[in-house]
């Protein structure tokens, strides 16, 4: 999408961090989709692509240290993973609804961030 176009050309998006992945492609052309994994999204190759008209379907984010994920052209998230071992010790230690209220509220800060960084909600 053209929102994470501009993601990873300007690499600022606070407080998230761009990862070190990402999937283009220039729509309705075969054999246009090229993926980057563990690659700096700023070389110059990647952002040539980006001016040239390929589209991000896919980017890799961190959000604070605290998890990664993979935002798509949708806006769906996938592959969330929690990074700092706080989350985890404070599972393995509870019960399991306090597991599922500690992991909801940090999927939820996440959500509010990427609303906020996104420009907000939609009115239908």
């Amino acid at each position: 999408s053209d929102m994470m176009a501009r993601m990873i050309s300007n690499d600022q998006f606070p407080p998230f961090e761009i990862g070190r992945s990402c999937a283009i492609e220039i729509p309705n052309e075969i054999n246009s989709k090229i993926t980057y994994k563990n690659l700096d999204l700023q070389t110059p190759e990647v952002q040539d692509r980006i001016k040239e008209g390929f589209l991000v379907n896919s980017l890799a984010m961190s959000l604070a240290d605290r998890m990664s994920f993979e935002l798509n052209r949708f806006m769906q998230l996938k592959k969330i993973e929690f990074l700092d071992g706080e989350v985890e010790q404070e599972i393995e230690g509870d019960a399991f609804g306090a597991s599922v209220f500690i992991l909801t509220t940090e999927l939820g800060n996440l959500i509010e961030h990427l609303v906020d960084q996104l420009g907000g909600y939609v009115e239908a």
